[in-house]
């Protein structure tokens, strides 16, 4: 009779520690920012990319650069937070960048549109306008309506 309490109460712990972990983690701070983010003299954009949008405006460059991305957001409610690289499921033909990765971070720039994930170099030869986003679909499944929080990225001059 107690055994089956006891998996009970152990069960409903597990449950109980599942959504904790899931739900309520901590964004990530700046001491969380990945070593390979630079904080230096080279950074000449950052900020955020806000995942429930297709796109944001990260600056017009030129020359060499490097754009860095990092983070958790949530793309998929029921895969919980990802990084800039996405999941290993090949996009559809309705997002940005089919064949690649869901939900992955993209950049965009002269009409092309090209997998960024944790970092991308980048050569301009003339001044170029840049946008970062996710590579989600608007018309598959929910979109952009169940998509929340945001990818920091730094961008960097590259000699």
């Amino acid at each position: 009779m107690r055994k089956p309490l006891v998996f009970a109460v152990l069960g409903l712990v597990c449950i109980g520690l599942g959504v904790y972990t899931r739900y309520y983690r901590r964004p990530v701070t700046s001491n969380q920012i990945p070593t390979t983010v630079i904080r230096d003299a080279n950074i000449i954009a950052q900020g955020r990319i806000p995942v429930d949008k297709q796109w944001i405006f990260a600056g017009r460059f030129k020359g060499k650069i490097s754009v860095i991305v990092y983070g958790e957001a949530i793309l998929y409610p029921r895969a919980g937070p990802l990084g800039p690289n996405g999941v290993n499921f090949r996009a559809t033909s309705t997002y940005p960048l089919p064949g690649e990765n869901e939900w992955c971070a993209l950049a965009r720039y002269n009409g092309k549109i090209v997998k960024v994930g944790g970092q991308k170099d980048f050569v301009f030869d003339t001044d170029t306008d840049l946008f970062l986003g996710p590579n989600d679909s608007s018309t598959e499944g929910a979109g952009f309506t169940d998509n929340s929080g945001s990818w920091g990225y730094q961008i960097l001059r590259v000699n």
